[in-house]
């Protein structure tokens, strides 16, 4: 069997390390219709703390390239952060993201940085479990609400 879920840091940096190896691959291959290639980091601010420096600054390198050029290959990436500072998750990485959805009671700070809009509190309304907004490329935000997952 093959493992497809990293819970050390590296085991998470040779997942994305894996990603970019399979991006160029399909490059290389030209203009052919792949399947679709996704690749999930839950809590991704935790990474810079429990990886070394030189790791954490490789690593970012390959999701850079794979955020840049990873969408012709039909590779996708999905962040799930608590906060999505730019110390947490780096600016040329976090405003080339296409899809930002943000969820639960946003404060006007945490909606800025999600999607780069200033926001009084009173202008963001109050939102419930699975309920936030969401913008998709340089569409207006607007409300989300997630489909509820049963097992």
């Amino acid at each position: 069997k093959i493992k497809t879920i990293g819970n050390t840091s590296e085991e998470i940096k040779h997942f994305i390390e894996l990603a970019e190896v399979e991006m160029n691959r399909r490059y290389a291959l030209g203009h052919k219709r792949f399947r679709p290639f996704f690749l999930f980091v839950d809590e991704f601010a935790t990474l810079a703390l429990d990886m070394p420096k030189k790791d954490y600054q490789e690593m970012l390198a390959c999701l850079k390239s794979l955020v840049l050029k990873g969408r012709r290959a039909n590779i996708h990436l999905v962040f799930s952060l608590q906060r999505p500072s730019a110390e947490s998750l780096p600016l040329d990485i976090r405003d080339n993201l296409d899809l930002r959805i943000g969820l639960g009671d946003l404060s006007p700070q945490a909606f800025e940085m999600v999607f780069g809009i200033s926001k009084t509190a009173s202008e963001i309304l109050s939102k419930g479990v699975g309920q936030g907004y969401m913008a998709t490329g340089f569409s207006a935000v607007e409300a989300y609400e997630a489909p509820e997952l049963v097992k």
